[in-house]
């Protein structure tokens, strides 16, 4: 049986994301080594975030995929509002997209992070969160 990722890919964060979502709102494909250089990551990282970003349906085979150019869009046109609209996408694909695990395992660590209102993230509670 194979492996369920459920793992959310901590090198993924809104900066990240948004390098990577304007280099393919520019061009279709980018090679690893490209993407990189422009990100300032190790290859064998970038090979661990680019299945990521598909898993989010963002980009595809040709590049960037409907929602992933709106949000693409996003990044460039609406700064303030991007990175919620990513979290939101994120929080609901598990709806929409059944095997997207990291998505529902984001949000149940969301939801989990609602319900306390409020709390800090130390190590002990990361973990306690990563436990449950």
């Amino acid at each position: 049986m194979a492996k369920v990722p459920f793992h959310v890919q901590h090198n993924t964060t809104p900066d990240k994301l948004g390098i990577i979502l304007k280099l393919y709102r520019s061009k279709s494909s980018i090679s690893a080594s490209e993407l990189a250089e422009r990100l300032g990551l190790a290859i064998g990282t970038v090979q661990h975030i680019l299945p990521f970003v598909r898993e989010m349906h963002l980009i595809g085979e040709g590049g960037l995929t409907d929602i992933g150019r709106d949000i693409a869009d996003l990044s460039v046109k609406e700064e303030e509002i991007w990175c919620e609209a990513v979290h939101v996408w994120f929080y609901t694909l598990h709806l929409i997209h059944r095997e997207a695990y990291p998505s529902w395992s984001y949000a149940r660590v969301v939801d989990w992070l609602w319900d306390k209102e409020e709390v800090e993230l130390s190590a002990s509670v990361r973990d306690r969160i990563v436990g449950e």
